[in-house]
């Protein structure tokens, strides 16, 4: 059934799915066990993320449709209204055109609406991911076009409504604990993919140059935790960005061996997760804006980064 590592699949599939029992549980409860249930759930939330990922490469399992109904059960749990196959042939793009690909120019919007800038850059400001969820809106807005995406938001609106309802009816704060722990998500995911490319920024379906292995390579960092390697299994290994764009079909567990093997831990490609932590906070409003200019990444707290271009949009 599965494709590769069988005991190291099954250990985060059990994660995800006892996690996110458990993780609701808790924040029923209330009290300390409600703060147990947000980082819980914020980290089954984020691992779900990078499970999509692995399901969209097809390293799970051996046949295409269980990876594709295990992409879906992942896009659930993390919250996502958009199609399996859509956002993996955006994905696909990513690395076959060396490139990445925005929903939209939420920077040109903003820049036309000065009112709604405010607004956003105030939350971004406060750490409430107001960017995210406008690009979010867009795209489940333009779903609503065609009839698969209706029925898809139709039933995610059932469903996550059924879990809010009983949630609710259980305890009123463990909504409120809920959206935490969604925040803390997108900051995790945020804060992975900000400063792993230095790619030039392309509108989907619109025309791209042709960019050869080294630039690739060139314009992707990896940015995993070597002084704390347990967050790494959080995140599925995807800090060891430089071996997964040399190998893209290589399954999560194999990347640090690849990664070894490049010698990327000892070349300016290698941007130690922690020391990201400045340029996350310091860049967080103003990063909004890049047009193509991220910053230094030579300098970590130089970096501004990209915003926008999580695998999870389209």
């Amino acid at each position: 059934m599965f494709k590769y590592n069988t005991y190291s699949n099954l250990a985060v599939i059990g994660f995800e799915l006892g996690g996110y029992a458990l993780g609701l549980w808790l924040l029923v409860q209330g009290s300390g066990y409600a703060l147990a249930g947000v980082l819980l759930l914020a980290s089954v939330k984020i691992q779900a993320a990078y499970l999509f990922h692995e399901f969209a490469h097809g390293t799970i399992f051996k046949r295409a449709w269980a990876n594709e109904w295990g992409g879906k059960l992942t896009l659930w749990l993390t919250g996502n209204w958009m199609g399996f196959k859509a956002l993996q042939g955006n994905h696909i793009q990513h690395h076959v055109k060396k490139a990445d690909f925005l929903v939209f120019d939420h920077a040109a919007l903003l820049e036309q609406q000065p009112g709604l800038r405010k607004l956003i850059e105030a939350c971004e400001w406060a750490y409430l991911p107001a960017l995210e969820f406008l690009i979010r809106f867009e795209s489940s807005r333009r779903a609503l076009a065609t009839a698969e995406g209706k029925a898809r938001i139709i039933f995610m609106l059932v469903s996550r409504g059924a879990l809010f309802f009983v949630l609710g009816w259980l305890n009123l704060l463990s909504l409120l604990a809920y959206f935490i722990a969604f925040v803390l998500m997108i900051h995790g995911l945020r804060f992975m993919d900000t400063h792993q490319h230095t790619y030039s920024v392309h509108a989907p379906g619109s025309f791209v140059p042709e960019y050869d292995r080294e630039y690739e390579q060139t314009n992707t960092f990896s940015n995993y935790f070597s002084r704390w390697p347990g967050l790494n299994w959080i995140t599925l290994n995807f800090g060891y960005h430089n071996a997964h764009h040399t190998k893209p079909a290589l399954p999560w567990h194999d990347l640090p061996a690849l990664n070894d093997k490049l010698g990327i831990a000892h070349s300016r490609q290698y941007l130690p997760g922690e020391s990201l932590l400045y340029a996350f906070h310091h860049f967080r409003v103003a990063r909004m804006m890049v047009k193509g200019d991220f910053g230094n990444p030579c300098k970590a707290n130089e970096f501004i980064g990209a915003s926008g271009v999580s695998f999870l949009n389209l």
